[in-house]
């Protein structure tokens, strides 16, 4: 989830942020990305640009046979921020690529070779006093996939977060996932730096999954 790693002090001076994140799970992921707010624009307010790459892998049953899946892929966006000291949100609206390794082929299952889509993006943080809502939404029209995440945290120091999360992600077939995990956020105010740290349990269609997960992130 990047735009919950940016500072809010950041957003009110900087350019951009850049950020890393992996997953761990009986699957694994990994992202690079960034945006960049447009001339005339700043983080956190105006316009800006998000672009990342991801890969990872996953397995699954189709019938009798177990399907070995890589995949890579990128997204492209355009972006419109909002600020303030209640919080921010951003809407981001663009196209999304992916390309997806299926062993042995799988002709059932659409993700399958390249795929282009176009994808919706919401997230956002509204702060009360120490306690701070968090979300994340992002929606491919094609494959009519989801990923949703919220967490709740509570300042315990002026530099520490602690709280949960849940979300759910699937698609327009077979698969779907709930999450609940613990969250934690690191970020101390006029840093550029950010860190946020979750792990809990997945629920899916066939199984349960213990996973962790890491964000790093920059301003700039």
């Amino acid at each position: 989830m990047l735009s919950s790693l940016i500072p809010v002090a950041a957003q009110a001076r900087e350019q951009g942020v850049v950020y890393a994140s992996g997953l761990v799970s009986d699957d694994h992921s990994a992202s690079v990305g960034a945006t960049i707010a447009a001339p005339g624009s700043r983080l956190g307010e105006g316009w800006a640009f998000r672009v990342s790459v991801n890969g990872g892998d996953y397995s699954y049953d189709s019938g009798p046979l177990n399907i070995d899946a890589d995949y890579r892929g990128a997204d492209v966006a355009i972006v419109y921020q909002w600020s303030g000291d209640w919080g921010y949100g951003n809407v981001a609206l663009g196209g999304r690529y992916a390309d997806t390794d299926l062993s042995p082929a799988d002709p059932g299952n659409r993700r399958g070779g390249s795929n282009w889509d176009v994808a919706l993006t919401v997230d956002g943080q509204r702060r009360f006093g120490p306690w701070a809502l968090t979300g994340y939404a992002s929606y491919g029209f094609d494959l009519e996939e989801y990923y949703v995440r919220a967490d709740l945290t509570r300042k315990v120091s002026p530099s520490v977060a602690l709280g949960v999360e849940i979300g759910a992600e699937g698609d327009s077939g077979d698969y779907s996932r709930q999450v609940l995990g613990a969250v934690a956020r690191f970020e101390s105010p006029g840093r550029p730096w950010a860190v946020k740290l979750a792990a809990g349990v997945r629920d899916g269609d066939d199984d349960n999954s213990a996973y962790g997960a890491i964000t790093v992130s920059r301003t700039f």
